[in-house]
């Protein structure tokens, strides 16, 4: 399987949206990759991807029936997954928060969009960024599993303040943590980690696996990686990607 960096990752995405395709639907075919992996990821570990300190008979789920998912979305195309996620999930009958870490002006169009096609079976909170740990902390409480939705390739090290504090927090929840694309704090060109990032269960990433996602210390912090299929054409793939490759 090929390998891509961000950066080259970045020119299929644009060629191919270029060529006809729109980012919206390529938007939609990943927060449907995603769904369909996290409910697998769910089933396959009974809820939860390992053990951990959070009180499941205080919080009143049935969490075998109803798995109560927690997404954090930022405010570009990686969250707009996120935003795609939750929907789906939502339908599902799962229970779904999403914590938004902008305002929805702030958004991205393609997120922007999906923000606006959220039901009411999705619950929204949106802090103050100064308040992203203390939220996560109240929101987490009730929650099975992590999605981060937070940065993906879009990220610049070092990450500082309140990013760095939330990715703290999430590291601490003792919950399954899911990425999307790349664990917020990995840098998809090359695997660098500055000061933190989100240590994932599972990663799943778009298209391509990202070099960043193989090389340490990014290595360590993306858990298990499942590569989706969102529809970027062969071709265009080959034609940015490089020589690399992986053996899955």
């Amino acid at each position: 399987m090929l390998v891509c960096t961000a950066a080259q990752m970045s020119a299929i995405d644009a060629e191919t949206i270029a060529g006809g395709v729109p980012g919206e639907k390529l938007m939609e075919r990943a927060g449907h990759a995603l769904a369909e992996a996290l409910l697998d990821f769910l089933a396959e570990t009974g809820g939860s991807g390992h053990d951990h300190d959070h009180d499941h008979d205080s919080c009143g789920h049935d969490h075998a029936a109803d798995p109560a998912v927690l997404i954090i979305c930022g405010k570009g195309n990686n969250g707009g997954d996120g935003l795609v996620m939750a929907r789906l999930l939502a339908a599902d009958g799962s229970g779904v928060t999403v914590m938004l870490l902008d305002q929805p002006s702030g958004l991205s169009s393609d997120a922007l969009l999906n923000y606006g096609r959220l039901t009411d079976g999705v619950q929204v909170v949106a802090p103050e960024g100064g308040r992203w740990p203390e939220t996560f902390a109240q929101l987490s409480g009730h929650a099975d599993v992590i999605v981060d939705a937070i940065f993906g390739t879009g990220i610049k090290l070092p990450l500082r303040g309140s990013h760095a504090g939330l990715i703290r927090a999430i590291n601490d929840s003792g919950l399954p943590c899911f990425a999307v694309d790349v664990p917020s704090g990995v840098a998809g060109n090359d695997g660098a980690v500055d000061p933190v990032a989100v240590a994932a269960d599972l990663t799943v990433t778009m298209g391509l696996p990202k070099l960043g996602l193989l090389l340490a210390p990014g290595r360590d912090f993306a858990g298990d990686i499942q590569v989706a299929d969102i529809g970027f054409p062969e071709e265009i793939c080959r034609r940015h990607a490089g020589d690399l490759h992986w053996l899955p």
